[in-house]
Formats: C-alpha cells, sequence, structure tokens
C-alpha cells in the first residue's frame, strides 16, 4: 500500500526534511559505498558474499543482481540496506560499534568507531523515514541531525581522504524545488517498501555458568570458555561444508550416531564433517578420548537445531553470552519465542551443556553448576523418560534464523 504525504508542518519544516532526504541518500549513502570499496573491490564482493551462507538465504533476490553487477557498474547501486548488511557481515577490518550491531540507540558522542559511524548513519535513516507521512522536521531536530552528520563526514573524510565536509555544505546550500521534493518522496517510498519485505526480527537471550561449588568456579569458568570456540568451530564447519539441501539429511545422521552410542563414523558425510572439527576442538579441552565424537555431535546438533529450527546461525563471545537472535520471518520468531517461553530452548541448551561426558572432562557433575537464562535458572530432566523427552523436541525441532552471541 502506497505512503501518503500530508503538507504538516511549515514550509522551512517541509524544506529541512527533505534536505535531510538528499543528504542521506546521496551523501551518507557514497560514505558507506566508499567504505565498502576500500575494504573490498567491486570485483570481488560476490565471491566474498556466497561463501557465507547466511547472507545467501537473508538476501533478496534483486539484491544478489545487485551484487553480481558490481563487476560493471560498482557500488552506485547499493542502498544503505544492503551496504549496511555488507559492511557488517563481509568486511572483517570494520571496527565493530561499542554497543554491538543493529542496537536501536544512537551511539554516544564519545564512541566513535568507523562502526558506531555506520550505525548512526543507519539510525538517522531509519528515524527520517519514519517522517515520511510528515514530511518534515522541526528546526531543532535538523540540527541535532545536522550536528551528528558533520561530525561523521569529519571522521570519515580523514579516514578515506575524501572531501566529505564540502559535499556536505554543499548539500546544504542547495535548492529544494517540487521536483526535488517528489524525486526523494519517491526514493523513499521505494526504500520503505523494500525494507518491509526483508524485515528482520530479533531476540536476546543472556546465557550464565554459575559454579555452586566455590572450590569449582574455575572448573566452570574453563567449561564456558571452552564451549564458546566449541561452538563456534561448529558453526564455521557447517557454514563451510553443508549447503542448505544437506542440513535435514546431516541432522538425521547426527540424530542416528548418538543413538547409536558410539565413537566409530561410518557415515561418508559425517567423516568429511568430523576430522575437520577433531585438532581444533581437542585442543580446548582435555576431552576424554572414548566420547569426543559423541560430544562434538552433540554441539553440531544443536547448532544444526539452531539453524533447522529457527533459521539460526551463531557466533559466541566470552563471559556471560549474549545471543542475537535475528529471524528470517515472524513466523521462526513467533516459534522461537513460544519454545523461550515454555522451557524447550532451556531444554536444547541443558542437554548441550550438561551431558555427561563432556562436564566430567573438566572434573564436573551436573549438580556442581548452574545455568540460567535470562536470569531464569534451568533445571535439568531427570531419568531416561525425560530424556527421551528432550531427544523427541530435538527430532521434532526444525524452524529458520540468524544468531549472534557477544559478551555482555
Amino acid at each position: 500500500m502506497a505512503t501518503s504525504v500530508s503538507s504538516s508542518g511549515s514550509d522551512e519544516d517541509r524544506t529541512r526534511f527533505f534536505r535531510i532526504s538528499l543528504i542521506i541518500i546521496d551523501e551518507l549513502t557514497q560514505i558507506l559505498r566508499d567504505l565498502l570499496h576500500d575494504e573490498v573491490s567491486p570485483t570481488h564482493i560476490l565471491n566474498r558474499v556466497i561463501k557465507i551462507n547466511h547472507l545467501n538465504r537473508t538476501l533478496r533476490k534483486d539484491q544478489i543482481a545487485i551484487i553480481g553487477n558490481a563487476v560493471t557498474r560498482g557500488y552506485q547501486d547499493f542502498d544503505i540496506t544492503l551496504l549496511y548488511t555488507l559492511l557488517r557481515n563481509v568486511c572483517q577490518n570494520i571496527t565493530p560499534p561499542s554497543q554491538n550491531w543493529g542496537v536501536s540507540t544512537m551511539p554516544s558522542p564519545n564512541e566513535i568507531t568507523v562502526g558506531d559511524d555506520i550505525e548512526r548513519i543507519r539510525l538517522i535513516r531509519n528515524k527520517l523515514f519514519g517522517h515520511i507521512s510528515e514530511a518534515s522536521i522541526p528546526e531543532t531536530e535538523f540540527k541535532e541531525y545536522w550536528s551528528t552528520i558533520s561530525d561523521i563526514c569529519t571522521r570519515m573524510q580523514t579516514l578515506l581522504k575524501k572531501d566529505y565536509v564540502k559535499r556536505l555544505q554543499d548539500a546544504k546550500e542547495c535548492t529544494i524545488d517540487s521536483d526535488a521534493e517528489n524525486k526523494y518522496i519517491e526514493l523513499i517510498k521505494r526504500l520503505t517498501m523494500e525494507d518491509e519485505s526483508t524485515k528482520e526480527f530479533t531476540s536476546r537471550e543472556t546465557l550464565n555458568f554459575v559454579s555452586k561449588v566455590g572450590a569449582k568456579r574455575k572448573f566452570v569458568e574453563t567449561l564456558s570458555d571452552t564451549s564458546i570456540p566449541m561452538l563456534n568451530e561448529m558453526v564455521g564447519a557447517i557454514d563451510e561444508m553443508t549447503s542448505e539441501s544437506e542440513i535435514d539429511e546431516l541432522y538425521e545422521l547426527l540424530q542416528d550416531f548418538i543413538q547409536a552410542n558410539t565413537e566409530e563414523i561410518e557415515n561418508v558425510k559425517l567423516l568429511n564433517l568430523f576430522p575437520k572439527l577433531g585438532e581444533k576442538i581437542t585442543l580446548y579441552a582435555n576431552l576424554k578420548k572414548e566420547s569426543r565424537m559423541r560430544i562434538r555431535a552433540r554441539f553440531v546438533r544443536f547448532n544444526l537445531m539452531l539453524k533447522k529450527k529457527y533459521g539460526a546461525q551463531p557466533d559466541y563471545s566470552k563471559s556471560s553470552i549474549l545471543l542475537l537472535v535475528t529471524f528470517s520471518s515472524k513466523l521462526g520468531y513467533d516459534l522461537y519465542k513460544k519454545d523461550l517461553e515454555n522451557g524447550r530452548i532451556g531444554e536444547h541448551i541443558l542437554e548441550v551443556f550438561l551431558y555427561p561426558p563432556f562436564i566430567e572432562s573438566f572434573g564436573l557433575k551436573a549438580d556442581d553448576i548452574e545455568i540460567s537464562l535470562n536470569g531464569r535458572m534451568l533445571t535439568q530432566s531427570k531419568g531416561k523418560e525425560d530424556v527421551k523427552h528432550v531427544v523427541k523436541l530435538i527430532l521434532n525441532s526444525m524452524y529458520n534464523v540468524h544468531v549472534s552471541c557477544f559478551c555482555s
């Protein structure tokens, strides 16, 4: 449905709205294009993107086409939404935002990493597009925008050696006529509709490990810190070695392997996956030789479950683990929230982290550890029937998502 635009506000307020629109669409977008070009040549961007599985799932077909055309057209067709996604996921040398990616609050004045300025551009753009129905900005708000944008241009000019400050001043002085107004209204409408078609739903969870026995606190900390790189190795291997069409098959193969309670791997697909993980993961913990494969299998299955049921891809960091879960659909988001509330997500977590051969490798028992999710203590299932129930839950698990986990 088309967005209507009212004539509320003074002529000056309306002109201010369109001037900021011009600056965002023309000048701030160009800064992001230059940042991306500084990191990745247009001739290489498609190859970089296709190596990142979750981007292949979440990017629209028209966005993939634009990326493919960069070989001949450069980044001139890339809008802020696409540029933000690529700068966040493809460019390893970009200093991340101080508050992490995708936050809803503007970085503070003393937070001035490149990632912080990328977030500022995204937040200014989103807030301005929220004004489209009125198409007016009061003078006080305009001055706040202008101050923030001026600071961004100054920092980016120092970094990229381009005269963004002069371009900003030129934009401030240019004439805004009715043709310009119509041009930017139509552009904003189109970009807003595209955003709605790919709107992301997110959820943040915090996972804590606490020792119930003072003398074993260091063991629990080691277990927590060990679990993080193990999970990351699993995520990397799944991304690198598994196509979307293989997820279901690999998940079922892992189920069979775990239930067989063996260390002998007979399936070719698992044989290809596990040796790649083995050497690195063994370095993280003194895992008992007779249980290593089954431990790894549970960690792989946990990540496959997130990918399969909620569409999730985790990235874990030390300390309290903050899980930022990004969903490709509201259906997956609603299903995840339901399972979070009814305790199924907690059961999946306990099934991985309290697996006896794993925690025994750290000199621990389940009774030595308290695991909480969002401040709520998780209760371990007891007995064979409960274990069967958990396995059944996991076997029935399948949704669609992107998960990032950071240090809180």
